[in-house]
């Protein structure tokens, strides 16, 4: 993996492991996280299919953010719903599903960098860097929600529902 010859593209690895290697922060591959492996599966992996220290290893949002990467999370859509503040509320709280424990609290990210994983870092992720934030001179595709992630308790991230979206300033869907 490495940045293409012509015009200078990264790899973006969907199966990425944060290792020592600067490789990544010098722009080679951008790591995007599959989050749900922590919420759907990380009692089963810590319990029963990887181990405790192995398990802890899955997801590592914050080890990406200090090695320098600019990582984005990710669905398995048809294996999980397609739903990224559940994701960004994941990599924040790192909280399995069947007992709400945490799974590695050191890899907690922090509520910035988890929003920043879905919007900014994902855009950046596919050259798209004309969209994923709301400034003047990028594109207009917005979600219209019923909360602000910005602004409330990331706990309640998975409760915020959306009543519309807009590609390019026009809507593309509505509820």
């Amino acid at each position: 993996m490495g940045l293409h010859p012509d015009v200078g593209l990264s790899s973006r690895s969907a199966t990425a492991a944060v290792g020592n290697s600067d490789r990544g922060a010098k722009g080679a591959v951008s790591p995007s996280f599959l989050m749900n492996h922590v919420y759907y599966w990380g009692a089963a992996s810590r319990d029963t299919i990887l181990g405790p220290t192995r398990a802890g290893r899955l997801d590592r949002v914050a080890s990406a953010y200090g090695a320098g990467l600019r990582p984005s999370l990710h669905s398995d859509y048809n294996v999980t719903e397609v739903h990224p503040l559940l994701s960004a509320r994941t990599a924040v709280l790192r909280e399995t599903k069947a007992d709400g424990k945490v799974l590695n609290a050191a890899e907690c990210a922090t509520p910035e960098q988890a929003l920043a994983a879905i919007t900014t870092n994902a855009a950046w992720q596919i050259h798209a860097d004309d969209r994923g934030s709301l400034e003047v001179g990028k594109a207009a595709d917005f979600g219209v929600a019923d909360g602000n992630p910005w602004a409330g308790d990331h706990a309640g991230w998975a409760d915020i529902a959306f009543q519309a979206t807009y590609v390019d300033g026009e809507a593309a869907w509505q509820a």
